[in-house]
């Protein structure tokens, strides 16, 4: 990620969403723009994520969340990245009570759920909100009559919009997919291995569906109903945001008038 442009730091909080994004714009000065309520904006001369704004997470985010301020016995699991596994952080999730739960390398694809449910519809509705700026947003251009990139503060605002509109039982089943939070009995174990049960056939059952059967509409109470693996195939679409456009979506002018590459030129 250190070749980001704009670091976006996404957690879930089981059952609440209470961790609003906090984004990281490559650039030595914030920016001279008025971001909206829920979303923490920092800068960093090279778009990284670093242990000081690891330290800042967990104060401004992590320590934001309803009952923190009692600092009630929490774990917190994220993957390896150095800045958290430092001794300054771990000092400071010491201060807070906190736990943490390292995912090893290789395996947040299995085991975190942003990965698992999340990251795909998060990255597909960015680009619908794209879509519609191009088509009928207010836009600035350079004077060579180029359209100019979206502000800093409009992309946020679809970062915040994007992330209000994950259904929180996507977020509940990516933990329990995750093997975070199931029921200690056992009763839960299954949603682990639910996806590859469903898409085995049964004794009896046709392997093969007629092509042209046509397939149901997906609204989204029917979203928050769909397995992990489910949820990941109906949202791989053409219409997903990838790491490289994300990065171009906030890149930061630096008052330049650069203007505004169209995603399929990225």
């Amino acid at each position: 990620m250190k070749n980001n442009i704009l670091l976006l730091y996404l957690h879930a909080k089981l059952m609440e969403r209470n961790f609003g994004p906090m984004v990281i714009f490559k650039r030595k000065l914030m920016p001279k723009e008025t971001f909206p309520p829920g979303v923490i904006a920092k800068v960093h001369p090279k778009g990284w994520m670093d242990e000081t704004r690891t330290k800042v997470w967990l104060d401004e985010v992590y320590m934001k969340r309803p009952g923190a301020l009692l600092k009630p016995r929490s774990l917190l699991v994220w993957d390896m990245f150095r800045a958290h596994c430092c001794d300054s952080v771990k000092a400071k999730l010491k201060e807070y009570r906190t736990r943490q739960a390292v995912i090893p390398g290789g395996c947040t694809s299995i085991l975190q759920p942003l990965d698992v449910s999340i990251n795909k519809p998060f990255k597909t509705y960015v680009r619908k909100l794209w879509n519609t700026w191009m088509i009928s947003g207010e836009k600035e251009f350079t004077k060579g009559g180029a359209i100019k990139r979206p502000g800093l503060s409009l992309v946020v605002e679809w970062v915040k919009e994007a992330w209000d509109s994950i259904p929180e039982q996507i977020i509940i089943k990516s933990f329990k997919k995750c093997a975070i939070s199931n029921a200690m009995d056992g009763t839960e174990d299954d949603m682990l291995y639910e996806d590859l049960l469903a898409s085995s056939p049964g004794e009896g059952e046709e392997e093969h569906k007629d092509e042209g059967e046509e397939k149901a509409h997906k609204d989204e109470d029917e979203d928050e109903n769909m397995s992990s693996d489910e949820l990941n195939d109906y949202y791989e679409t053409d219409d997903m945001l990838s790491d490289e456009q994300m990065r171009q979506l906030f890149e930061s002018d630096d008052e330049s008038e650069e203007e505004f590459l169209d995603f399929d030129d990225v």
